[in-house]
């Protein structure tokens, strides 16, 4: 491949490189933002779960009876939570991990020492999920738009 072909061809990938290079900041940033987002949804997860736990536990008698069945049962529960609040399998903890983790920290600890689940931080993370991200992902992406067309204004 020779002479007006392969000047084009060359062109074409240079143009192309010089693109992906002046969109590594940006691409950059959405992978970033994109981490937040799955941190925030396993953060709300965990909260549910938590609050889950910790309301199925009994006030006065057969606490450790009932700890170690919601303990075994563990898969239940984060399907319980899944369903009753929109949540999917993949914002949760590998199962069996968390219940090797929540046997170890119930030898020191009850079920019933869990904090009370704070509603008003679990609104700021939806509120976050829903608006504010969103926004921060179109605001990158105008971003990029911009810059490639003042990069070169043919686009």
């Amino acid at each position: 491949m020779g002479g007006v072909a392969g000047a084009e061809l060359f062109d074409s990938e240079r143009d192309d490189l010089a693109q992906d290079l002046r969109d590594i900041p940006r691409n950059a940033a959405i992978r970033r933002v994109n981490e937040l987002v799955k941190r925030a949804r396993k953060v709300k997860a965990h909260a549910l779960l938590c609050a889950c736990l910790r309301k199925m536990m009994p006030t006065l008698w057969g606490q450790a009876k009932k700890q170690k069945e919601l303990i075994e049962n563990l898969d239940i529960v984060f399907q319980a939570v899944a369903t009753e609040h929109g949540l999917s399998q993949g914002d949760f903890p590998n199962v069996h991990e968390h219940r090797r983790r929540l046997e170890r920290w119930c030898e020191t600890q009850s079920l019933t020492t869990i904090p009370r689940l704070n509603r008003d931080l679990v609104t700021k993370i939806d509120q976050a999920l829903s608006k504010e991200i969103p926004e921060l992902i179109k605001s990158l992406s105008a971003e990029g738009c911009q810059a490639r067309l003042l990069l070169n204004p043919q686009l």
